[in-house]
C-alpha cells in the first residue's frame, strides 16, 4: 500500500520533489519496520495496564507467537502507512531529511493514545 502511495504523491508533485516523495515514502517503510518491531510495538500495545504507554516486556516481538505476532505486524502497517500519508500532507514542502526525522514518530502516532484503544488484541492469544 505504501509503494502505491508514493507514486500517487509521485505524481502529484513538481517534476523537481519526485524523487523526494518517492524516498521519504520507501524511506519509512524500512525505518518504520524497524521502529516498530525494536520499541513500537511494546511501547504502543505492551502490558496489561491503562498507562499511558506501555512497558518494554515485548521489546523485539519477545514473548509474542501466532495470533500475537499477526496482530503485531497487522497494526505495523498502520504505524508504516500513517507517516507516508504525512508525507503527502506536506509534499514538496519539507526536505528528504526532515521527512527522515518525522517518519521516526509514525509507530507512535495512532496506537495507544487512540481514544477507543481499537485495535488492541485480548490477553488471550497475545502470550504463549
Amino acid at each position: 500500500m505504501t509503494p502505491g502511495l508514493a507514486f500517487f504523491y509521485g505524481g502529484m508533485v513538481r517534476a523537481k520533489n519526485v524523487l523526494n516523495m518517492l524516498m521519504m515514502n520507501f524511506f519509512t517503510i524500512s525505518i518504520v519496520t524497524v521502529i516498530w518491531v525494536l520499541v513500537g510495538w511494546t511501547v504502543a500495545f505492551g502490558g496489561e495496564g491503562g498507562g499511558i504507554i506501555g512497558d518494554f516486556s515485548e521489546m523485539g516481538f519477545e514473548g509474542l507467537s501466532g495470533d500475537g505476532l499477526l496482530i503485531a505486524m497487522f497494526q505495523m502497517t498502520f504505524a508504516i502507512i500513517t507517516p507516508a500519508l504525512i508525507a503527502g500532507a506536506v509534499a514538496g514542502r519539507m526536505k528528504f531529511k526532515a521527512g527522515c526525522f518525522s517518519s521516526r514518530c509514525g509507530p507512535f502516532l495512532s496506537t495507544r493514545w487512540s481514544p477507543l484503544d481499537l485495535g488492541r488484541p485480548a490477553s488471550g492469544p497475545r502470550r504463549h
